[in-house]
């Protein structure tokens, strides 16, 4: 309850959106404060069952009690749930509370690279670099959605981004261990994750 608490408290309490579905033996819960999406869903039978979280968008979410990564490809796709078992889904990394707090877990993210994000319109370059990472859009993707950088594991990483020129963007993981990485473009319900290669 405690971990609750501090989520709703630290995160939560400016909520200026909710949407519930309390009816049956499956509830889910919809919250939004400012750029924090938070879903909540829980099968209150004695069974398994099967529940459509309908999240709010596609791309990487976080299990709250494990800090967890999943990967969200389609947001009504169906979630299934042991008997008791809830889950809290951010759409964000936030303060995650101490391990084992519940018995249950989630599958951890294995993301799915597109090797050819020019038929999104999409071009990185120069890949493989030193850290610094261009992105062009054009014309048919909107230059009004999110572009974050995770590692292999989901965690999200602190990647200066500035703009070029128009529909031109560059990223900086120079601060970053040589590795791969997984720059993901959100735009409105299309998600496209890339692979780059610091070295």
């Amino acid at each position: 309850i405690a971990a609750i608490m501090s989520l709703k408290k630290n995160y939560l309490a400016e909520a200026d959106k909710a949407t519930f579905t309390l009816d049956g033996i499956t509830k889910s819960m919809h919250l939004t404060a400012g750029d924090l999406h938070t879903t909540i869903i829980g099968n209150f039978d004695i069974v398994s069952k099967s529940v459509n979280p309908k999240f709010e968008h596609a791309g990487l979410w976080y299990d709250y009690f494990t800090g967890l990564p999943i990967e969200v490809k389609g947001t009504d796709d169906p979630y299934t749930l042991a008997a008791g078992e809830f889950h809290i889904f951010t759409d964000k990394p936030v303060a995650f509370p101490e391990k084992g707090l519940v018995p249950f877990t989630v599958k951890p993210v294995n993301i799915s690279i597109e090797p050819k994000p020019e038929k999104y319109g999409i071009s990185v370059y120069p890949n493989p670099s030193t850290g610094i990472f261009d992105i062009k859009l054009d014309a048919k993707v909107s230059d009004n959605g999110t572009i974050n950088v995770y590692t292999f594991t989901g965690r999200k990483i602190t990647a200066p981004l500035s703009v070029i020129s128009d529909r031109h963007y560059r990223v900086n993981i120079s601060a970053h261990p040589n590795g791969m990485y997984v720059l993901n473009l959100q735009s409105g319900s299309q998600s496209v994750n890339v692979r780059l290669l610091k070295q």
